[in-house]
């Protein structure tokens, strides 16, 4: 049987740390939440909270494009850093299989993927809140549908 280990099992909250270090912890569950009672407020607070969610999605996605970046600059370097000390311990012409595995084990390369991984993580989640925005809109749009059917149902049943 595979286990599978997770930080926590708390998907819906996600913690923001600004560019000054501010922290704002956003709990999913809530932001998404319908107030049946004030639709017509929730509708009118959708697309805000739309592109905020969106940008959030788009600014992760760019520092995990930037991290790939990173990666392949740290990969660069270790790779002609593991050459050249492979051929000065002696291997004469070291293979790519032999430099690859001394570049994968150095300590830089697992920070750099490492954080890498991190990253994408987020931008997974972020793609799945915006994702579930979207279907709060349709539910929005389908739930303010029923209620004006319902109003006209209950004004005919009133004249008749």
């Amino acid at each position: 049987m595979t286990s599978i280990k997770l930080p926590n099992l708390t998907f819906d909250t996600i913690t923001v740390f600004d560019y000054s270090g501010n922290k704002q912890e956003y709990n999913l569950r809530d932001e998404l939440s319908i107030n049946e009672f004030n639709l017509i407020g929730d509708i009118q607070n959708q697309s805000a909270n739309y592109v905020f969610w969106s940008s959030m999605y788009a600014r992760v996605k760019q520092q995990v494009d930037s991290k790939k970046i990173e990666c392949e600059r740290v990969d660069a370097y270790l790779y002609k850093l593991c050459r050249l000390e492979l051929i000065e311990n002696g291997t004469a012409k070291p293979t790519q299989s032999q430099i690859d595995a001394e570049v994968n084990s150095r300590e830089e390369h697992f920070n750099a993927y490492n954080q890498l991984a991190e990253l994408q993580s987020v931008e997974e989640q972020l793609k799945y809140a915006v994702r579930a925005w979207e279907q709060r809109k349709d539910m929005l749009v389908q739930m303010k549908k029923e209620e004006t059917l319902n109003k006209e149902y209950e004004k005919a049943i009133k004249n008749i």
